[in-house]
């Protein structure tokens, strides 16, 4: 008699029994089912076979037997198997869309058989939220697959793509999709102006925007505003946007830099007749606010000249002078220096000596009287 074939055994092997066979006599039995996913299939006895074995000789003495199915209603069962498939979890960065699963991996331990294979285009994920709202850069949990709409494929079935439920037990694990913070940049650039003139136009560049706007109006400035001497000021042009909660933004500040502004130094030279009154030229810078002049006689071009040589005392002359060179230097720390050099000349002072006659009497000395 026949006995049920569960496939979490094998369902191809099953327990048979019959009458006492004659001494040394040996039974081989084959069923006759050909059912391969789960279910229930009557079953018959394909073959039947008797072997008598007399020391190291066997022969077939099936002639010898009647075969009689004493449980004509066997039935072949092949129960589900358990399959285990867990959604992958899967993270990108914000661009804008709905984040969907990418993919899901099947247990190798409660796996599919060896012969089937999951169809594809049958594979549907579901989500807790609702379409539109898994865009945001944020964790969706609860992503599971459409067990109902899934189908496979067995190499040893034709024709056929069975329902994966009608022979498997399915257990889904969820997964989790993160939608990350997209990677911003804004350059503000670097800018510069004269001494005295106003600001220029703040700019920068904006890269790894989804969309335009996405920052709000970015606006451009200088974080020391009040200050304007000149001078280079590193890291001190911002950019100021709306915040947004999916990108992380990353502002490479500029630089400010307030070049000095041009100057000039003017002085008449002098020449003059010694009148024993010291005498020097007044050199005017065309800016005098903050502005220190410097003096020297010795050529600042020349080689080997030391910069100690300049002093903020005007050098004056009242004796005789031929013609001496002085050199002046205007230092402004928002102004370039300027330079400009001029003579002064002492000439000697003319003296005309007029006498009148006279006469005496000779007194054998040169004394006059």
């Amino acid at each position: 008699s026949g006995t049920e074939h569960n496939q979490t055994t094998n369902p191809y092997s099953g327990t048979l029994t019959y009458t006492t066979l004659a001494s040394n006599d040996a039974a081989t039995v084959q069923l006759s089912y050909k059912r391969i996913l789960a279910g229930s299939q009557d079953m018959s006895i394909g073959s039947f076979s008797v072997t008598h074995t007399d020391g190291s000789n066997s022969w077939d003495v099936s002639n010898n037997y009647t075969l009689t199915m004493s449980n004509e209603d066997s039935k072949l069962v092949i129960n589900k198997k358990d399959l285990t498939i867990t959604v992958d979890d899967y993270s990108r960065a914000y661009d804008g869309t709905d984040i969907t699963a990418q993919g899901y991996t099947i247990s190798s331990t409660d796996g599919l058989a060896s012969t089937d294979q999951i169809n594809a285009n049958t594979v549907i994920y579901t989500y807790q939220q609702t379409a539109g709202s898994r865009k945001n850069a944020g964790t969706y949990n609860g992503v599971q697959l459409n067990q109902g709409n899934l189908t496979f494929t067995n190499s040893n079935v034709s024709g056929e793509t069975p329902s994966l439920n009608s022979c498997y037990d399915i257990t889904v694990n969820p997964g989790t999709l993160t939608v990350t913070q997209k990677a911003c940049t804004i350059a503000v650039d670097n800018k510069y102006k004269t001494y005295g003139h106003d600001d220029p136009a703040f700019t920068g560049t904006v890269t790894g925007l989804v969309s335009d706007g996405d920052l709000g109006t970015v606006t451009y400035s200088r974080t020391n505003s009040t200050v304007n001497n000149a001078g280079f000021y590193e890291d001190v042009l911002d950019a100021s946007y709306t915040a947004n909660s999916n990108y992380a933004v990353t502002v490479n500040k500029g630089d400010f830099t307030i070049n000095r502004a041009e100057m000039t130094v003017t002085a008449t030279s002098y020449s003059g007749t010694y009148d024993a009154v010291a005498h020097s030229i007044t050199a005017t810078p065309s800016v005098t606010e903050g502005t220190t002049l410097y003096y020297t006689t010795s050529n600042p071009n020349a080689s080997g000249f030391s910069q100690s040589s300049w002093s903020a005392t005007n050098p004056t002359y009242t004796d005789v002078t031929n013609g001496q060179t002085v050199y002046v230097m205007a230092v402004n720390p928002n102004y370039d220096t300027a330079y400009f050099h001029y003579t002064l000349t002492v000439t000697p002072r003319p003296v005309t000596l007029t006498s009148g006659d006279s006469s005496k009497v000779y007194d054998g000395t040169t004394n006059a009287t």
